[in-house]
């Protein structure tokens, strides 16, 4: 919340912008992996415990994991000093998918135990399918993700360098892929861990964006081969330039959104003055 620190709102107003982030950052994420809820029905699902007719049951699961997630992050954000544990990812990932394990090929809250891969639009409008790190090499990987993470925490993150810093640790966690399902919606929450922990906004990715959002990575992905001990997480030779110009289009997006909350929070007080 120290992001809104500057606003002058009151700590009740504030709560309210936090809200609507909240509903927005589920909403958009939750939807740039097929849900079919709306805005709307994500704001009453959350708010009100609502089922919204007609709409499946795993739609309204995972907006509710993805906040139970947040709540998660907010937690290691508060943390003095912040740090980001092994333990941590994988709680959250039980949080995202739910508790129950479809298969022991399958498990929740662990490593993926069979390969992974997706396909995705490229730039060029085709489509591309690419594979993510093995499983065999996901104990490895991990690590050295998690001391990049752990490294942009005792540092010091400024808003110029948030959208690279939080693009370098997405890009990192969706090539190794390291659990079967919910990678995409965990990668845009963690990233987001050095940024919220600095006082700084989230950056949230807009659904309507989700092709460019999608070619980007699937641009990086091509220039390099699936990740392995030896390539470490982040091999030099990547195409990363358009995913890092995506991630700062989507930080400036992200300020004119929560900008938006607070005139329109300020805008309701006054009016019912």
């Amino acid at each position: 919340m120290r992001f809104l620190d500057g606003t002058a709102l009151s700590d009740a107003q504030k709560l309210k912008v936090l809200a609507r982030l909240r509903t927005l950052w589920t909403h958009h994420s939750t939807a740039l992996e097929g849900n079919s809820l709306t805005e709307g029905d994500t704001r009453l699902v959350l708010e009100e415990g609502v089922t919204i007719s007609g709409k499946p049951i795993k739609d309204h699961e995972e907006v509710v994991g993805h906040v139970k997630a947040l709540e998660a992050m907010a937690e290691i954000c508060d943390r003095s000093p912040p740090f980001l544990a092994m333990e941590d990812l994988h709680r959250m990932h039980t949080l995202i998918v739910g508790e129950s394990s479809i298969s022991s090929l399958q498990p929740v809250g662990e490593w993926k135990r069979m390969p992974n891969g997706v396909s995705m639009p490229t730039t060029s409008g085709g489509m591309a399918f690419l594979e993510f790190s093995s499983p065999d090499h996901v104990p490895t990987l991990m690590p050295e993700w998690l001391e990049q993470a752990n490294t942009a925490l005792r540092g010091s993150v400024n808003m110029q360098d948030a959208p690279d810093i939080y693009a370098k640790i997405h890009l990192g966690f969706t090539q190794i892929h390291p659990y079967y399902d919910g990678n995409g919606r965990m990668a845009r929450i963690l990233s987001n861990i050095p940024l919220l922990a600095f006082g700084l906004p989230p950056l949230i990715i807009d659904r309507e964006r989700r092709n460019e959002y999608l070619a980007s990575l699937a641009e990086y992905s091509l220039s390099i081969s699936p990740l392995s001990p030896e390539s470490g997480v982040w091999p030099t030779a990547g195409h990363s330039a358009p995913f890092f110009a995506f991630c700062r289009q989507s930080y400036e997006l992200t300020a004119a959104i929560i900008q938006n909350a607070v005139d329109a929070e300020r805008g309701a007080d006054t009016g019912a003055k």
